[in-house]
């Protein structure tokens, strides 16, 4: 296919964004760097600093499959950008343009949940990562810890592995969705880089794409984190906040969880699909 995959490159990684390369180079074939087609999909892309960040080229076309805003208010787009779809509703009645639901939910297509699984997976946000010490949180409530910034083979793996995902991340939350696995939204600093509109304009886009309500699970640090501004936490604060959180992931970890209505999962993957075969003769 003639495309070049533009996407938010984290610099130690990150699940969400890099899954548009795992995702789309499998579905698509390889991006092309020279390519005049530039395709935006997976992310909140929808925010013209974001957009002027990713340097795509003045004289290529972009394609805007699935992406979505960071807010209400509408980037100034150029005529070279042709909506296929938008992430959800909110996005969608930003630009006046229709929505299916975060593309990610095309990860159906290349993975499935594993036989027999068992495990309960944690997902922290990549920003709350470094903050806490997750790895031994996740060992002394019993679940197993997956970093959002390991590679994302590894990464769907262990979600495969799971029964039940407790995810500060969305996207941790819409690929356990797309995948049928019941999830926990688990809110602890994720809004200290991003305020708290930001957020839950995002995930609420979402959500209501696919009319699904989450159980949430919240351990509300953000007015200390916000004052830190990233800054690592003083052991004693540190073991403060481990011991409400491990408190808190060991309620969360016993929940149900959430999880979309079957039907709707199929008729999103099949509108999906459609989408996607249209995407292919345009960039054929």
């Amino acid at each position: 296919m003639n495309y070049r995959l533009e996407y938010y490159r984290a610099p130690s990684g990150n699940f969400g964004d890099d899954l548009n390369l795992h995702l789309f180079t499998r579905l698509l074939g390889p991006s092309d760097p020279t390519s005049k087609n530039s395709l935006i999909a997976i992310g909140s892309l929808l925010h013209r600093q974001t957009l002027d960040n990713l340097a795509i080229p003045d004289d290529n076309r972009i394609h805007v499959f699935g992406t979505g805003a960071r807010g209400p208010e509408a980037a100034c787009l150029g005529d070279n950008v042709r909506f296929h779809f938008t992430r959800g509703p909110l996005t969608a009645s930003v630009y006046s343009k229709p929505f299916i639901a975060d593309p990610a939910y095309l990860v159906k297509l290349v993975a499935s949940q594993d036989a027999g699984a068992d495990a309960v997976g944690f997902m922290p946000h990549i920003h709350s990562e470094k903050l806490v010490n997750w790895a031994m949180i996740c060992s002394t409530v019993g679940c197993q810890y997956i970093s959002p910034t390991n590679d994302v083979e590894t990464t769907l793996a262990a979600i495969c592995r799971c029964k039940l995902i407790v995810t500060e991340a969305m996207h941790g939350a819409i690929v356990a969705d797309a995948l049928g696995i019941p999830w926990v939204r688990f809110r602890f600093a994720s809004h200290f880089r991003e305020s708290i509109s930001t957020s839950e304009f995002k995930w609420s886009d979402w959500l209501l794409s696919v009319k699904a309500v989450p159980v949430v699970f919240e351990i509300n640090f953000a007015d200390v984190l916000a004052r830190l501004d990233g800054k690592l936490l003083a052991l004693p604060v540190r073991r403060l906040f481990e011991r409400k959180l491990i408190r808190k992931l060991r309620s969360a970890s016993i929940s149900q969880g959430s999880l979309s209505n079957t039907e709707t999962r199929r008729d999103t993957l099949v509108a999906l699909e459609a989408s996607l075969r249209n995407l292919e003769r345009e960039l054929a």
